[in-house]
């Protein structure tokens, strides 16, 4: 179902699952049988649970700008899904924007 979603919308948004812990997620994407890609990109992260890497550890009062992590590595993971375990306060940011990158020029 989630490919299907996937391959008319580009992206899905899941809201209320039971998870609170890097683990929890960890397990949820295991056990649909979806395989770890290691992370080799160019941000200081740190692997919370097997698969599970934190946010981009750099000073959090900065914007990223939308790009390509790890766009220069031959081994692209399949699906990336995205998990929050402390939303911001409100009105403090830390929107994550995903676009499919061969449409915007």
């Amino acid at each position: 179902m989630l490919d299907a979603r996937l391959d008319s919308a580009g992206a899905v948004l899941v809201r209320g699952l039971p998870l609170r812990t890097p683990a929890d997620f960890s397990e949820l994407f295991l056990g649909l049988g979806l395989e770890s890609v290691r992370y080799h990109g160019y941000t200081t992260r740190r692997e919370v649970a097997p698969g599970v890497f934190t946010a981009n550890l750099r000073d959090p009062g900065k914007a990223i700008d939308l790009h390509n992590d790890m766009g220069q590595d031959p081994v692209m993971p399949e699906h990336l899904f995205l998990f929050c375990v402390e939303p911001p306060p409100a009105g403090a940011g830390g929107e994550t924007s995903i676009a499919r990158s061969a449409d915007w020029r």
